[in-house]
């Protein structure tokens, strides 16, 4: 999970630093895409995570 990652990078010594920007579709009041991106001690790391409802999710796998 990303969170622990961040909290270890804190733990030894690193600092961390993350921005979070949702992406919303036409009219939607859900963001359908949140786009991350994060530094530890200057390296920079991105993804983007698909923010779908739960039944959508399954339905894939």
């Amino acid at each position: 999970m990303l969170a622990n990652q961040w909290a270890q990078a804190k733990r030894a010594g690193k600092r961390a630093s993350v921005k979070i920007v949702p992406v919303f579709e036409q009219g939607s009041l859900r963001p359908s895409l949140l786009n991350i991106w994060f530094w530890i001690d200057s390296e920079r790391h991105s993804l983007k995570l698909p923010n779908e409802p739960k039944e959508k999710r399954d339905a894939k796998d």
